[in-house]
């Protein structure tokens, strides 16, 4: 019996890590999509007209401090490098 529980509970877990795969695989197309957009308004300064720098456009438009937002900071970060 105790055997039939732990089949039981690997098949769940089984099919929760195929749900939870199938949701990362779809959002990381649109997380690549972010990342760059993130990229191209800091790279192109295009906050310039409303924000005095990047950290404040990610503070007030986006609700984020840029050093706790994992896109601003990466994008600030890969933006130094180039």
């Amino acid at each position: 019996m105790t055997s039939n529980l732990l089949e039981k509970t690997d098949n769940q877990n089984r099919v929760l890590l195929e749900q939870c795969e199938s949701i990362i695989s779809q959002g990381l197309d649109e997380l690549m999509k972010v990342e760059r957009a993130f990229a191209i308004i800091e790279k192109q300064q295009l906050y310039k007209n409303k924000y005095s720098d990047f950290e404040h456009y990610c503070t007030e438009k986006w609700s984020v401090k840029k050093e706790l937002h994992p896109l601003c900071s990466f994008q600030s970060t890969s933006a130094n490098k180039n």
